[in-house]
């Protein structure tokens, strides 16, 4: 592909502050190659610009000036060619109806992308099938556990077929035990040839899922290599440790 699966170029995305007349900048001019199949982790402070940038790539917001392409389509100029390539998922009761079953809270999404009949039905049965949510696919999801509605978040993500999938703290209050399986999951759709951009707080996760990770702060970009690589620059012994010392504890 002679495309990454995500560029962007001197992104930025200025609001008007509330009650007043000056702006704030919560996407300050950030450039970034992610290339296809690669599991990309944004790690910054609440209010580093991570949410901003993932709706101004998923075409929910507009820059204020700069660009930003997903497999080549300019988000702006080529939104309807965007939309159908990315998928965004979100955690707790976002993009889920509660009253609906698993099941039918995926043949909604179906039909929402344009997937319909026996491709749908077939499609929803092997989402079932691949998160371990067969045996509960008719009861409501009012009564799933964190764990089970976060994978159907990520079966509701991939409904659609999309190559860039946008994830917004996957892992979020999940136990240990479901968190793992969650980033398991994540690198398996990964290893299929997707790309993944996740926003993350939990510097564990983005350690031993990411190949690359970049820093936002004040929504300006800090850094972006493999956590391996800025851990050896920064000569600290973790991630968490790197992070720290570039972005510090309480920006």
């Amino acid at each position: 592909m002679t495309h990454p699966a995500v560029l962007t170029e001197n992104l930025t995305r200025v609001y008007a502050a509330r009650r007043s007349a000056t702006t704030v900048t919560a996407l300050d001019s950030v450039s970034l190659r992610i290339e296809h199949g690669e599991v990309h982790g944004l790690l910054g402070p609440n209010g580093a610009g991570k949410s901003t940038l993932m709706k101004l790539l998923s075409t929910v917001l507009l820059p204020t000036s700069g660009r930003a392409e997903v497999c080549g389509h300019d988000v702006v100029t080529a939104t309807k060619a965007v939309r159908p390539l990315i998928s965004v998922v979100f955690g707790g009761e976002r993009g889920l109806y509660p009253r609906l079953s698993a099941r039918q809270n995926l043949m909604y999404w179906a039909a929402l992308y344009g997937v319909c009949g026996r491709v749908a039905a077939t499609r929803v049965e092997e989402l079932l099938d691949r998160f371990d949510l067969r045996d509960r696919a008719s009861d409501r999801v009012e009564t799933y556990s964190a764990g089970m509605r976060q994978r159907l978040h990520l079966a509701r993500g991939l409904i659609g077929n999309p190559r860039v999938l946008l994830l917004d703290e996957p892992t979020n209050a999940l136990d240990p035990a479901a968190a793992l399986r969650l980033r398991q999951t994540i690198t398996e759709i990964a290893a299929q040839g997707r790309t993944i951009l996740i926003a993350t707080h939990d510097m564990h996760e983005a350690e031993h899922i990411c190949d690359r990770v970049s820093l936002i702060d004040h929504g300006r970009l800090i850094a972006t290599e493999s956590p391996h690589a800025l851990v050896t620059r920064v000569q600290v012994p973790t991630l968490e440790d790197a992070y720290l010392s570039l972005v510090g504890p309480s920006s």
